[in-house]
């Protein structure tokens, strides 16, 4: 489940996200065991977990873009080259 919040006041405009994301098999990177708040993250052998994803995008300066996928690359790649 991914978490994608934003607000606004008068004079500024914020978003944030969680960066959790779950996985099956090897990605072959090594994972941080650890969250940002020092838990510990559960492994399986079905799914695994790491907290280095990031979910928000920003476009040239000028546009913040939250997304939500199983299929990580391909949005991130879509968002850098929309052509």
């Amino acid at each position: 489940m991914t978490y994608i919040v934003g607000w606004m006041n008068e004079r500024s405009v914020f978003i944030c996200g969680d960066s959790l994301l779950s996985y099956r098999g090897d990605p072959g990177f090594i994972s941080d065991p650890f969250t940002s708040f020092d838990e510990i993250l559960i492994q399986s052998l079905d799914e695994r977990y790491v907290e280095s994803c990031l979910k928000i995008f920003n476009y040239h300066g000028k546009l913040l873009v939250g997304f939500a996928t199983n299929d990580v690359n391909e949005a991130v790649e879509f968002l850098e080259d929309p052509e």
